[in-house]
């Protein structure tokens, strides 16, 4: 005998399918230093492919996770790039990243489940005391 799942358990995991598949990039961040700086255009901030060698200052750092949405490589360093923006640092220092396969949505509805890759970042946001920290006019 076949019972009919009830309206409200149907509206309940479409909702929830809906939920999981609109997974958005979320960014957990980290303050490094009690000042507040100014923050800038994207363009602005450098992407480091190693620690800078000169004196600088993390201000922050963050970790990026994509929650399953498809971003392409591009995507990702502009996210990135906008986010160090927002917290006012000159460069940003990508220094991990990982990968992994994530079950989205089970195969309740679908038929099927389905996997998509989640990408995390791991970021310092720094700036460099000889340019942010002195002021205008003052010598080095």
């Amino acid at each position: 005998m076949f019972i009919p799942p009830s309206r409200a358990f149907v509206t309940s995991v479409l909702a929830f399918a809906t939920l999981l598949a609109c997974a958005c990039a979320t960014v957990s961040i980290t303050y490094r230093d009690p000042r507040t700086f100014p923050s800038r255009t994207p363009d602005a901030v450098t992407v480091l492919s190693e620690r800078p060698q000169r004196p600088h200052l993390v201000i922050a750092s963050f970790w990026l996770r994509t929650g399953g949405q498809a971003m392409t490589r591009d995507e990702l360093i502009a996210r990135i790039r906008l986010e160090a923006a927002r917290l006012g640092g000159e460069a940003v220092f990508i220094y991990a990243h990982a990968n992994a396969g994530l079950l989205v949505a089970p195969g309740l509805l679908l038929g099927a489940s389905s996997t998509a890759r989640e990408e995390q970042r791991f970021a310092d946001v720094v700036v460099f005391p000889e340019a942010s920290l002195n002021p205008p006019g003052e010598k080095h």
